[in-house]
């Protein structure tokens, strides 16, 4: 496999993470939790804990795309 390719599904990769990000973060806070304390509750904390979760993940995508990126030194 040539680096060209691993890149190419490192970006695949990083644009579906993104993408799954963004739909848990408008799933996790929109919706009616019918005066559930413990619904309210959890949706309080939930967007927090999705942005990091995908923002580490997002990080390590990142980093790994930019390991296969270097040229080999000689």
């Amino acid at each position: 496999m040539t680096r060209l390719s691993i890149q190419i599904i490192f970006v695949m990769l990083g644009i579906a993470w993104m993408l799954f990000v963004t739909f848990d973060l408008f799933t996790s806070i929109y919706g009616d939790c019918a005066g559930d304390r413990w619904c309210e509750g959890r949706k309080s904390i939930a967007g927090g804990l999705v942005f990091w979760r995908g923002f580490c993940v997002t990080l390590l995508i990142f980093l790994a795309y930019r390991f296969f990126r270097k040229e080999p030194d000689v």
